[in-house]
C-alpha cells in the first residue's frame, strides 16, 4: 500500500546495526593510528642537544690548492712523545731542517736526525716508515704541517746525514721522516 508507513522489518533492524558498529569501529582504528604516529612524531627519547658549529675565521685565506684541507690541531691527539724523527730538508735553503727542529720539539716530539734529501722537494711530505706508526705521522702533520701529505716511507730512499754527511737509510728506530718543501721554506 502506497504511502502507509511499515514499521521496520527485524532484517533492517541488524543491518542497520552492524553497519553503526562498524562505522564505530573505523572511527576507533583511526584514532589508535593517529595517538601512534604522533606519539612517534613526537618521542620523548630523541636528543634534542644543539652541537654548536664553530665558524670559520675571518681571516682564512681560502684553499686554492685543489687539496682537501685538514683544520690545523696544535698539539698531537695522543702522546707520541716517544716517536723518534729525522726532519729533512729538501730544499736548498740553508738549515731548513734546524727551523722546523724547534717547533716539533715544543710539540713534544723526539728529533733524533736532522738529514737533507738527495732531491729536491716541492711539497712538504709526513713519512711513517712502519705502517703501525701511521698515527704518530699524521699527529706530527697535524701538529706542525696540515697541508702535508702522509705516506708511507719509500723503501730503500736515502739521505744524507746533517752531521757526518753520510748517504743512507734514515737512522736505526727512526719511525717518522718529514721532508721539508719547498712550500714550507716560503
Amino acid at each position: 500500500m502506497a504511502g502507509r508507513h511499515e514499521p521496520p522489518s527485524k532484517r533492517s533492524f541488524w543491518i542497520s546495526l552492524t553497519t553503526s558498529v562498524m562505522k564505530w569501529l573505523v572511527v576507533g582504528a583511526a584514532v589508535v593510528v593517529g595517538v601512534l604516529v604522533l606519539a612517534r612524531a613526537f618521542d620523548s627519547t630523541v636528543s634534542t642537544t644543539v652541537t654548536p658549529v664553530a665558524s670559520p675565521s675571518p681571516s682564512a685565506a681560502p684553499d686554492i690548492s685543489g687539496r682537501s684541507p685538514r683544520p690545523p690541531v696544535t698539539e698531537p691527539t695522543t702522546d707520541f712523545s716517544g716517536t723518534l724523527l729525522a726532519v729533512c730538508n729538501g730544499t736548498t735553503t740553508p738549515k731548513l731542517a734546524s727551523k722546523a727542529e724547534k717547533p716539533l720539539q715544543a710539540a713534544g716530539f723526539t728529533i733524533d736526525q736532522l738529514c737533507n734529501t738527495t732531491e729536491d722537494v716541492a711539497i712538504t711530505t709526513v713519512y711513517f716508515v712502519k705502517a703501525k706508526d701511521t698515527a704518530a705521522a699524521q699527529s706530527v702533520a697535524d701538529a706542525e704541517f696540515p697541508d702535508a701529505d702522509v705516506l708511507e716511507y719509500p723503501k730503500g730512499q736515502a739521505v744524507v746525514d746533517a752531521a757526518t754527511g753520510a748517504t743512507g737509510p734514515p737512522t736505526k728506530g727512526i719511525q717518522v721522516v718529514v721532508y721539508l718543501g719547498a712550500d714550507f721554506a716560503g
